[in-house]
């Protein structure tokens, strides 16, 4: 199982639009937003995340993956069992194909929200986007400047505009993943769109991803769905 995730504004969207070139199974309910640039994330999969954190850790709780609830999707179930069934048995009402791939920020959150998520599947990979956390904010105010006009701002839904939060959680999210041993690739915004195709597809088949995939392929993908004038770069940025 694949979750590509990062702190927002980090060329998440754009890898996705890569998988699901290449034909990776994400959900039927996936779109993109051309205006913001974002999207490409599916509500059973990281409404689990928002979950952890909205039920348990906002409130000072431990994660309890064993206490049934009622769940969006899913009707009276626990975590643990949202988590196992997720890429294989997706919720009856959605009318799901099966979903090998997702998107969720959320799980940067708080470091405990990935522990939950490894201790029950220990076959999850990440592909883990940054960018400095005063560029995230200068691109959610563009995107919101942009589309609703110049008072309004494209906020992140746990940080705000809080450039110490989002340095913050994600130190505690990279030190828990190291911590746990949680196969990944960690790669930086804007930079990584220049990397040579070969060196990104050698990365991903490091830690399990795309192995059967041709660079030819890939490349191919990648280039079809990039567009440079779609980067915004801001300061240090090139």
């Amino acid at each position: 199982m694949i979750i590509v995730t990062g702190l927002g504004r980090c060329g998440s969207s754009f890898l996705m639009l890569v998988f699901k070139e290449l034909g990776f199974k994400m959900g039927n309910a996936v779109s993109y937003g051309e205006q913001r640039r974002a999207g490409m994330e599916w509500a059973p999969a990281y409404a689990i995340s928002r979950d952890m954190y909205d039920e348990y850790l906002r409130r000072g709780k431990p994660i309890d993956l064993y206490e049934v609830n009622k769940a969006l999707y899913w009707g009276e179930i626990s975590l643990r069992d949202r988590i196992l069934r997720i890429d294989n048995d997706t919720p009856p009402e959605r009318n799901e194909t099966e979903v090998e791939i997702f998107k969720d920020p959320r799980v940067t959150w708080h470091p405990e929200i990935i522990r939950a998520w490894w201790e029950v599947r220990k076959d999850l990979r990440l592909i883990i986007l940054h960018r400095k956390p005063e560029n995230i904010i200068k691109s959610r105010a563009k995107v919101g400047i942009d589309n609703w006009g110049s008072d309004a701002h494209f906020q992140d839904p746990k940080r705000d505009m809080d450039v110490k939060q989002f340095y913050d959680d994600y130190r505690d999210f990279m030190h828990m993943v190291k911590v746990l041993g949680i196969p990944h690739v960690q790669w930086n915004y804007p930079n990584f769109l220049d990397y040579p195709r070969e060196d990104i597809l050698a990365h991903l088949k490091g830690i399990d991803v795309a192995r059967d995939i041709s660079l030819e392929d890939f490349t191919a993908a990648w280039d079809k769905m990039f567009d440079r004038s779609k980067v915004n770069y801001f300061d240090g940025e090139k």
